[in-house]
Formats: C-alpha cells, structure tokens, sequence
C-alpha cells in the first residue's frame, strides 16, 4: 500500500466512524421517542397511529408494530 492509498483509507475509516455515531445517535432518539409513546398511548391509540403510517408510507405493519411491541395479528383481528 502506498503513502496515497494509506491517506485515503484513513479518511474513509474516519467518515465511516462518524457516520456509526450519528447512525447510533439516530437511533436512541427512535428509542427515547418510541418509549414516550408507548407509555403515553394505549395499544388502539398505537394502532391508529400505525395504520396510516402504513397506508401512506407502506411500511410494513410488521415492522411499526415491532417497533411498539404489538403482534401484527392485533391489526387484523375483528374487533369483538
């Protein structure tokens, strides 16, 4: 390896650490507001939320209801 190939594997290995720092800082701010919600809000108030989320944006109830800790047969499931 030379001196070129050396520096320029230095600045790629600092952009790919400061990119893990903002990716992990992302994501306790998912967390952090995750966890707000779910305390604040009950599992239909969870629900309601998510189906439009879902609908608009198609991602999948799967995976916003992981995120909530919801089982994602509780959105298909008639109401009684």
């Amino acid at each position: 390896m030379n001196a070129s190939e050396a520096k320029r594997l230095k600045v790629l290995e600092e952009e790919n650490s400061r990119l893990k720092r903002l990716l992990a800082e992302k994501e306790l701010e998912i967390q952090a507001l995750t966890d707000i919600i779910k305390k604040f809000l009950s599992q239909e108030e969870l629900k309601m939320l998510i189906r439009p989320a879902h609908t608009q944006f198609n991602v999948p109830i799967s995976v916003l209801g992981r995120r909530f800790a919801l089982p994602r047969a509780s959105f298909y499931q008639n109401p009684a």
